[in-house]
């Protein structure tokens, strides 16, 4: 997910804030979007995002990403040898970000659902997706009788494509959701988890029945 702003140059302050941003290092400046109190957007500025805009006023402008694909340049460290939940494999990965690690020590990170529509009693009990289980050894490939583990990158696409599952990030949370969901989002019940994994509520969800998935992991 990516976020921009513009912010007019109307005194030396802000001018020297902008000259600041873009001399520093990518990673060293963060943006937060905030509604109210609520978290909308939380990611690193871009050293590439900044540019200065004079119509008649000057603006600047700064573009930030949350940062999830640097999980394509990091490998997978299972955190603990055996059978992990969905949850607890999702807040290892997502920690490896640097934004997450740390903006996120508290608050909402993870927000998923029952992975079954309520109305189908033949499953009984309903577990929420998080709560499903992998074992640490499935992420890995096989080079020349090497056994190399994915990166983190891969082992999300792994478990998506594996559960038939979509993720996005909003509203300052990454959702994980199966698309069967899109049915009637209203037949499901929902939890949030914070970057620990504990339980940190149950919002009320109602996603659009209509959706294009394309461009969308």
């Amino acid at each position: 997910a990516s976020a921009g702003i513009s912010i007019a140059i109307d005194s030396d302050d802000t001018s020297a804030f902008f000259t600041s941003i873009k001399g520093a290092a990518e990673g060293q400046y963060y943006m937060e979007i905030l509604t109210d109190t609520t978290r909308r957007f939380m990611g690193r500025i871009l050293g590439n995002g900044l540019s200065i805009e004079d119509e008649g006023r000057a603006f600047f402008n700064i573009e930030a990403i949350d940062g999830l694909t640097l999980l394509k340049n990091i490998k997978y460290t299972h955190p603990a040898p055996g059978t992990q939940s969905l949850k607890d494999i999702f807040c290892h990965i997502l920690s490896q970000i640097d934004v997450v690690d740390k903006y996120y020590s508290s608050g909402v990170l993870l927000v998923t659902n029952t992975n079954l529509r309520t109305d189908n009693s033949r499953y009984g009990t309903l577990p929420y997706i998080l709560e499903l289980t992998r074992h640490h050894d499935y992420f890995f490939k096989t080079n020349n009788n090497v056994k190399e583990y994915y990166t983190c990158w891969e082992v999300l696409e792994d478990i998506l494509r594996h559960y038939g599952l979509r993720m996005f990030y909003e509203n300052g949370a990454y959702y994980v959701v199966g698309l069967e969901t899109y049915l009637d989002s209203t037949d499901f019940s929902w939890r949030s988890y914070d970057k620990e994994g504990t339980v940190v509520g149950f919002p009320i969800v109602v996603l659009p029945t209509d959706i294009n998935v394309e461009g969308n992991s």
